[in-house]
């Protein structure tokens, strides 16, 4: 009976650095060059979740074995973005391990990026970006518990409007997978609203039946929400000021960001504070994404 009940899984993984960075002085800041690239990469923190329904789980996990083994001849290849970008993970993880060339790296590397917009009506992802440069109490906005209680309230909201329940699955934060260490717990006392946090609007997740933790490398969703992570987190790196400008009219994107956007929870095509949330969000922008 239970199993009929919880009919989604849902997907965990961040990306950016989790704590705040000292020192913090924002004031001449004002556009991403190459100057200033590592004070956004510290600035934002990125928590993804992605939304499957358990009857779709092994038909795009077929899917993602059969990229795995066009290129690879294996399916037990960890995808990271990390390891997909950086020149000597690149060189180290994929390239001479598997004796392929770069161009075969990269053609793989857009095509398991597409896996998102392939499909796109069984994919729904959940990103919440914290802003670090609007923090003073840093106390009660720790980056990692605020941003994990944004993003349970709004897979809160999206499986109740579904009218089903789901099961958290979250890439270990932690050497151990024990749910009682440092990230990991801290987690589940997010969940169970037990952290010194400001109120929520959720007292109780009813819709949350459970969190598991899990390896990246045994799991491809969790590698696929690895990738979704990062090109959120990248996109605010290049343009998250445009956010929160009222001049801009149309929001510009990271072309790995492009790829994913059509998959994000949305209502009447407005993803923000839907399925994409900045916190804070002082602008309140509707952005939307093109039909």
């Amino acid at each position: 009976m239970i199993n009929e009940i919880i009919s989604y899984k849902t997907f965990i993984d961040d990306s950016g650095k989790k704590e705040y960075m000292d020192p913090y002085n924002f004031s001449n800041v004002r556009r991403p060059d190459e100057k200033n690239r590592q004070f956004w990469l510290d600035n934002y923190f990125v928590l993804a979740a992605l939304v499957i329904n358990n009857k779709n789980i092994q038909k795009i996990n077929r899917y993602v074995i059969d990229l795995k083994l066009e290129t690879f001849n294996t399916p037990f290849v960890e995808i990271k973005s990390d390891w997909l970008r950086n020149p000597n993970q690149r060189k180290k993880h994929y390239i001479e391990k598997y004796n392929i060339t770069e161009e075969e790296l990269d053609n793989f590397g857009w095509k398991i990026s597409n896996v998102f917009p392939k499909f796109q009506k069984d994919i729904k992802l959940i990103g919440v970006v914290f802003d670090k440069r609007y923090y003073k109490n840093r106390k009660e906005n720790d980056p990692f518990c605020k941003t994990a209680q944004v993003l349970f309230e709004r897979i809160e909201y999206f499986i109740n409007r579904l009218k089903s329940y789901t099961i958290l699955v979250v890439d270990q934060m932690e050497g151990s997978l024990s749910a009682m260490r440092g990230r990991n717990k801290e987690l589940i006392d997010v969940l169970l609203n037990e952290k010194k946090m400001e109120p929520t609007f959720v007292e109780k997740y009813a819709r949350i039946k459970n969190i598991n933790f899990r390896r990246s490398r045994d799991e491809n969703f969790l590698q696929l929400v690895d990738l979704a992570a990062y090109n959120i987190l990248r996109q605010f790196v290049d343009y998250g000021r445009e956010w929160e400008d009222e001049s801009i009219k149309q929001l510009n994107a990271y072309k790995y960001f492009s790829v994913i956007s059509k998959n994000f929870v949305e209502k009447n095509r407005i993803i923000r504070g839907i399925g994409l949330c900045k916190l804070p969000d002082i602008a309140k922008r509707r952005w939307r994404i093109k039909s």
